[in-house]
């Protein structure tokens, strides 16, 4: 795993993937800027209270709940923008490191689509589940970590068994160990 772990970040250096990991930053802050300019506007417009001073409060109230929600989600935000992405990624991989395998079956766009709203709602779910537990210091760093490190874990298993894997395998492998443990070992030894 750790040699896993220092090939990801050589691939950093790849142009391609500086510019893929580029893209979904910008990507995932653009959407936050707009939310936030979006929610602060319009608590401005709504004037709920009819009172100047509490519809400012209101709505620098609503734009600071946005900008802490927005950080909390910004991960899952990435993920979600990178896996638009996942299958260049994918390719850029597997050409540095697996030149041996033979092409990938591929996901399908709707299927793609799916998976990646299927992890967003998730992910957002799951977020705002915990975000009481955020809040307890010294615990909520691993908490949020531990969270959005294994949404991120999966989804990229996901993703990757997608391309190199049937749905039946597939749903054994993300499925209860018992499952797991049925699937045969591949014969090929170009396999990942």
């Amino acid at each position: 795993m750790l040699r896993a772990l220092v090939r990801g970040f050589g691939q950093l250096a790849d142009p391609g993937a500086g510019r893929l990991l580029l893209r979904c930053v910008l990507l995932a802050g653009v959407t936050f800027v707009l939310l936030l300019v979006a929610v602060a506007t319009l608590l401005g417009i709504l004037d709920p209270t009819g009172l100047g001073w509490v519809d400012t409060g209101l709505a620098i109230a609503g734009s600071a709940a946005v900008l802490v929600l927005a950080w909390l989600l910004f991960p899952v935000t990435i993920a979600i923008a990178l896996s638009w992405f996942a299958e260049d990624v994918a390719l850029a991989v597997e050409r540095r490191h697996y030149p041996d395998l033979p092409p990938p079956t591929g996901m399908g766009v709707s299927e793609s689509l799916w998976a990646a709203l299927r992890f967003g709602t998730v992910a957002v779910l799951l977020n705002l589940l915990a975000l009481p537990f955020y809040l307890v210091p010294g615990a909520n760093l691993l908490i949020y970590l531990g969270l959005n490190g294994y949404l991120l874990g999966r989804e990229y298993f996901e993703l990757v068994a997608a391309r190199r894997s049937d749905v039946k395998c597939r749903k054994a492998l993300c499925g209860s160990p018992r499952k797991r443990s049925a699937i045969q070992p591949a014969r090929n030894s170009a396999s990942i």
